[in-house]
């Protein structure tokens, strides 16, 4: 399983507004299984930035995802920018709030979740390997 757990220790220290960037270049596993079947090589940068008790991540991430097309049935590369931004809360907050989806835990941050759904997001329901395709070809 692939580690996308970044330690933050350093960045909790600081004040209010402070920022780290990292840039990655790694594989991860397909965040559907079922219906993506190739490991997704994910290229980019993420700035962490303190706020008061959250961490806020600004992620700009490129990846290609090899779909199915809806009409030809022919397998293909859907180029994938994902640019967001995702808060990251302490567990123990999570109780107070049930909105918190991505929590801090023992000053580590696993960003892989918050990917996967974005990948997810990104995805048409209806893949098409170009805007033209003309479908199976009788």
């Amino acid at each position: 399983m692939t580690n996308l757990k970044l330690k933050i220790a350093d960045l909790l220290g600081q004040p209010i507004g402070n920022s780290r960037e990292i840039e990655i270049s790694q594989n991860i596993p397909s965040p559907d299984p079922d219906n993506i079947k190739d490991e997704l090589h994910i290229t980019g940068k993420i700035t962490l930035t303190k706020l008061e008790s959250e961490i806020l991540g600004s992620f700009d991430l490129k990846t290609q995802v090899a779909l199915l097309c809806s009409r030809c049935l022919k397998k293909f590369k859907l180029p994938v920018h994902l640019k967001y931004e995702q808060e990251f809360s302490y567990a123990d907050k999570k109780q107070k709030n049930p909105d918190i989806i991505y929590t801090i835990s023992e000053n580590n941050l696993d960003i892989l979740p918050s990917i996967n759904q974005e990948i997810l997001l990104a995805i048409p329901l209806k893949p098409l390997c170009n805007q033209n395709c003309g479908g199976i070809k009788i």
